[in-house]
């Protein structure tokens, strides 16, 4: 026998509205709050930044690498252009980078340049290598962990000279939990 839900799996916008006057018409703390949030919402502006095409994994299927991304424009290392990049995103209205690679966490010389810009930074990291503490205690790092175990070992344990590496998973929660 099957059964079926009724749900939406995708509701309209007009739904979602809808449920969310329903959720806060009585609650005037709640419609307080999400006001508050739709304000600053408002006021962030986010960029995508490929601050590396470096990597010092190479996971089967990764977007950055299996679509040569890596290879689609000249890595900038020289810190005085990457300010001047960085200043004239923020002079553009942006407020927020997310900072993405390659592998952002080795060259964090490049991520202090935007810490210095931004409101907001976000990081993107494998794990592997820990994002400096000092300096960037206001970004946001989000570390791309998968499952952990042998289907994660075969899936990202390779170094990019192709040598195998174990244990990633417990070796990105350790970085970042230190």
């Amino acid at each position: 026998m099957t059964r079926t839900l009724d749900v939406e799996l995708r509701p309209s916008r007009h739904r979602v509205l809808e449920r969310v006057k329903e959720l806060t018409r009585s609650d005037q703390e709640l419609q307080d709050r999400l006001e508050a949030v739709k304000e600053f919402s408002a006021s962030v502006r986010s960029a995508e930044v490929f601050i590396t095409n470096a990597c010092n994994l190479r996971c089967k299927g990764c977007w950055f690498f299996e679509h040569d991304m890596d290879k689609a424009a000249e890595e900038v290392r020289d810190l005085d252009t990457l300010r001047t990049f960085a200043q004239q995103l923020h002079a553009g209205g942006t407020t927020n980078v997310l900072l993405i690679g390659g592998e952002p966490a080795l060259v964090p010389d490049r991520i202090s340049v935007f810490v210095e810009t931004f409101p907001y930074v976000s990081v993107v990291t494998n794990g592997t290598r820990p994002v400096p503490y000092d300096g960037f205690e206001n970004i946001q790092v989000l570390v791309s962990l998968w499952g952990g175990g042998p289907i994660d070992d075969a899936l990202r344990g390779h170094r990019p000279n192709g040598q195998p590496i174990t244990g990633l998973f417990d070796l990105g929660l350790g970085s970042v939990f230190k």
